[in-house]
């Protein structure tokens, strides 16, 4: 991997870490629980599935 490659790669996760900590910040954010997650996620894979491309 050449150096621009991880400089853009360590550019792309300061800037994740720091848009995460701005969602933490923000009274107005919901945390969901992994089990919530998992299950929306599996909802709206089984209704992309029931979908005739």
């Amino acid at each position: 991997m050449s150096t621009s490659s991880i400089e853009a790669l360590a550019s792309a996760w300061s800037q994740i870490a720091e848009e995460a900590l701005q969602e933490a910040d923000d009274p107005n954010a919901r945390s969901y629980r992994h089990e919530e997650v998992m299950r929306a996620m599996q909802a709206h894979i089984d209704r992309a599935r029931d979908k005739p491309c």
